[in-house]
């Protein structure tokens, strides 16, 4: 149940008492929660005494211990009252007033004596105007935090990368040289391992660099504008072939082996390269969880109006308690268990796949059994 809508609060500032009661009269049959004061100083008090602002202030200018324009002054010198609307009243004959009004930064005159219609108008449409402002401020404020935020991810992201770059290449060099001098890895037992342990870390920092930035072009909606302006046709071959570079070398790393059956020209609705990255990062959690010695099987395929990729290992499989978690942010199936599976990764993998294939209006569906492994289904509308 939605919850109920709270009317408009105005701050009625007048000190002729049968006007102000009238006026009362008048906004609250049109919806509007009144606060009532006789000058300036006593509208202070309501302002200073009530924890909820009000969202429009109407006062008049001539009155008793503080006029209108004093009592403005004193609002607007307040950090936390100055954005609250404000609405003269004035007399029909007081133009200078009027224009002193205008040159303080008044928001809106209304001339005595009004007609009513007129007047909850003016308010209606004043009311309007400032929430059409508060809402632009906002989101105005909130895309700069978010380009901030993405802006410093990838700054450091790439501060991250770029030595580890160097660490990775050095060691491969390294251990290019090192093979090559057998003697000297026979005389010092375990130099080898040390070395790949070493690239194994820099692979992981890389791997979580590069999953960072992902994730923010995500939250950010980075990934749906590109997806908006840059969706074409994709043969599913084609994604696959893209797909092989980015998984084959984990294959390798993990003894497993790849099969591949793909149907030619199916075409999709997607981006390339955006789509690439879900893909595989479902086939290299399925190839982690694999095992050594063990295959992944790739299949693409039509169904209905849709391009379905699927992904199959035959794994250790996934717990039942832990299948309603899976595409949870940081959530990684067994990740306690560290004597048995080493999981590497921080489980970005598969919330980064599922939301780049809501991103493309298609679904995941993940099914698994302990013993016999896991299968995943990734459909995409056919373009």
């Amino acid at each position: 149940m939605d919850a109920p809508t709270v009317p408009d609060l105005v701050l009625f500032v007048e000190d002729n008492p049968d006007f102000r009661e009238s006026a009362a009269s008048l906004l609250e049959v049109h919806g509007y929660e009144v606060a009532l004061a006789s000058d300036g100083l006593e509208a202070l008090d309501i302002l200073h005494q009530n924890s909820r602002k009000p969202d429009l202030i109407v006062s008049d200018i001539a009155m008793p211990r503080m006029n209108g324009y004093d009592f403005f002054h004193a609002v607007r010198e307040e950090l936390n009252l100055r954005d609250i609307p404000f609405i003269f009243l004035t007399a029909m004959d007081q133009d200078v007033q009027v224009r002193q009004g205008w040159l303080m930064g008044a928001d809106q005159y209304v001339v005595k004596p009004f007609k009513p219609e007129d007047f909850i108008l003016i308010l209606n449409n004043r009311l309007k105007r400032s929430r059409e402002i508060t809402e632009h401020l906002h989101k105005s404020m909130e895309e700069k935090i978010e380009k901030i935020r993405h802006d410093l991810v990838q700054v450091v992201s790439h501060e991250i990368r770029t030595p580890l770059t160097y660490v990775k290449g050095g060691f491969d060099l390294l251990m290019e040289e090192l093979q090559a001098q057998k003697q000297l890895l026979q005389d010092t037992p375990g130099i080898e391992e040390y070395i790949k342990l070493i690239q194994m870390g820099t692979t992981r920092l890389h791997r979580l660099a590069d999953q960072t930035v992902t994730m923010t072009d995500i939250s950010s909606g980075q990934t749906r504008r590109i997806y908006e302006q840059e969706r074409g046709a994709i043969d599913m071959a084609d994604l696959i072939t893209t797909t092989r570079p980015l998984v084959e070398e984990v294959a390798r790393q993990e003894n497993v082996q790849l099969e591949f059956n793909v149907e030619p020209e199916i075409f999709i609705l997607g981006v390339m390269d955006i789509l690439a990255k879900a893909v595989s990062e479902i086939i290299r959690n399925a190839i982690v969880f694999s095992g050594p010695d063990k295959t992944v099987l790739v299949r693409a395929y039509p169904e209905a109006d849709m391009g379905v990729i699927e992904v199959q290992d035959f794994g250790r499989g996934i717990r039942e308690e832990d299948l309603r978690r899976v595409w949870e942010m940081m959530h990684q199936s067994e990740r306690t268990d560290h004597r048995r599976f080493e999981q590497q990764g921080f489980g970005l993998g598969l919330p980064i796949a599922q939301q780049i294939i809501e991103i493309h209006h298609g679904s995941a569906i993940l099914e698994s059994a302990v013993g016999q492994g896991t299968t995943v289904w990734i459909k995409i509308p056919l373009y």
